[in-house]
């Protein structure tokens, strides 16, 4: 979903009171599109986030989550003690100072969606329908 389809999402749950949960493990191969900016004026929505897609280290199962103070407070409250071991902690602090590997990261995908969709189309019977990769990312 784009940026303007969350903000009509996250109008109608306020409306009904509720809660908005975005997931946003990928975000990082297309940051433009982040709602965490939309946190202050929604703030009965959280947006989980990831290291482990990005970073390609799924055994250390590492993320956050970013809200409101008070939510995060709430949920921090209700946090198992040691949720997070230090190794993870000692990596994850590791690969977000490495911005050479995000930027030759977000590159290859780029050249590997194209390539990805040319091999696609190359197969006979099968239809590749794409959502314009400019509008999101």
């Amino acid at each position: 979903m784009n940026r303007r389809a969350i903000r009509e999402l996250a109008d109608a749950v306020d409306r009904q009171q509720g809660w908005l949960i975005v997931d946003e493990a990928f975000i990082d191969y297309c940051q433009t599109q982040s709602v965490v900016s939309m946190l202050s004026e929604h703030p009965r929505m959280i947006v989980l986030r990831s290291l482990t897609k990005f970073y390609a280290m799924p055994g250390l199962r590492i993320g956050y989550l970013v809200g409101a103070s008070k939510v995060v407070d709430q949920l921090k409250d209700r946090q198992p003690p040691w949720s997070v071991n230090s190794l993870a902690q000692e990596v994850s602090r590791a690969v977000l100072h490495d911005h050479a590997y995000a930027t030759k990261s977000r590159t290859f995908m780029k050249s590997e969606r194209s390539r990805l969709i040319r091999g696609l189309r190359s197969l006979s019977g099968l239809r590749v329908l794409l959502i314009s990769c400019r509008i999101l990312c």
